[in-house]
């Protein structure tokens, strides 16, 4: 059964907590760890490109330019 990720939408991606000196003044529980989400994940941010192959155990996670997470999906 796939986890529901949903809950992250709307909060920051960061790669690791050495990033964090750019989200100081942010909540914590604004900030999302890369190593938080599953080992089979996929950023998704714009403009980069990426394949369109379909894997359903794969969390897919699209950010802005921002890195704000907009959507989460498996595929």
């Amino acid at each position: 059964m796939e986890k529901d990720y949903k809950y992250l939408i709307g909060k920051i991606l960061r790669e690791n907590a050495d990033s964090d000196r750019y989200t100081k003044n942010i909540p914590k529980d604004m900030i999302v760890y890369e190593t938080e989400l599953p080992s089979k994940h996929r950023i998704i941010k714009p403009g980069y490109m990426y394949t369109c192959d379909f894997d359903q155990d794969r969390l897919q996670v699209r950010v802005n330019a921002n890195n704000v997470i907009e959507s989460v999906q498996y595929g």
